[in-house]
């Protein structure tokens, strides 16, 4: 479904703007985005988010044709949403990133993954009627975008984290400009083309 493409995943940390989104949408990339973050990336190919809680709240709510995923059985079932297959310790960004790789992308593009409370809890705002994360869930997140990164190295996909703030150590960071740069130049070169 991705095989051999460089694919965003745009999270919902705080450090997420407008303008990161505005950049994706020039490149033509495909994106997935997390959570509520169709809201501000509406070109998104994917929707990704794993809790059945979220889909509770959100599915009638979707305005976009994106495909929507999530690896919550129940949610997909409720909801008649595409079942990604997965049963262990999750997060919606970390599952996304998962996502792409297993659909065969060659390069992930991460986006608002702060994983970290320092400048708030998303770039929305608290959520009013689904659970908030905290410290701990934190912690969490960090272990499972560990485990992510393990999987996508044993699929040599290259992950790069490209958010503007984050405490997320398992990925290499490089400012989003230069992500996509490097993208668009290996994409080129595999198909034959000179490089920018």
């Amino acid at each position: 479904m991705l095989a051999g493409q460089t694919v965003v995943v745009i999270a919902s940390g705080p450090s997420l703007t407008q303008e990161d989104c505005d950049l994706i949408e020039r490149t033509g990339l495909p994106a997935i985005t997390v959570n509520d973050s169709w809201k501000i990336a509406r070109f998104a190919r994917f929707l990704y988010a794993s809790d059945a809680a979220w889909w509770e709240v959100n599915h009638q709510r979707i305005d976009i044709p994106a495909e929507r995923w999530t690896c919550s059985s129940t949610a997909a079932l409720r909801y008649g949403l595409n079942h990604h297959r997965f049963v262990g310790p999750h997060n919606s960004g970390s599952m996304a990133v998962r996502f792409a790789v297993e659909m065969g992308a060659k390069r992930v593009i991460l986006i608002g993954a702060d994983c970290s409370l320092k400048h708030g809890i998303h770039w929305h705002g608290p959520h009013t009627e689904t659970k908030n994360p905290d410290a701990i869930k934190v912690r969490w997140w960090h272990r499972q975008y560990a485990i992510t990164a393990r999987l996508a190295q044993q699929h040599g996909c290259e992950v790069i984290n490209a958010s503007r703030y984050t405490e997320l150590a398992c990925f290499p960071v490089r400012d989003l400009e230069s992500a996509i740069a490097e993208s668009v130049d290996s994409d080129m070169a595999v198909e034959g083309q000179p490089a920018l």
